[in-house]
């Protein structure tokens, strides 16, 4: 994907779209609003964090009554 900025110049913003095999016609031309984009990616990524974290984080079992 690549980054374009677009809009007026009043009101700019930035837009996503496929930049991959251009010339074989895998990319739909269809483009996505950076804040969306950066957004999903931001939520996958602290997923992701959030999953790996809990790989170091012993699980604490409860100590067994003494009878």
């Amino acid at each position: 994907m690549s980054y374009d900025r677009t809009g007026s110049k009043n009101k700019p913003y930035g837009v996503y779209r496929c930049s991959a095999n251009k010339n074989k016609e895998t990319c739909t031309g269809k483009v996505y609003p950076s804040e969306e984009m950066e957004r999903l990616v931001k939520e996958g990524l602290q997923n992701l964090s959030n999953e790996f974290a809990l790989g170091f984080v012993p699980t604490i079992t409860p100590a067994q009554e003494i009878t």
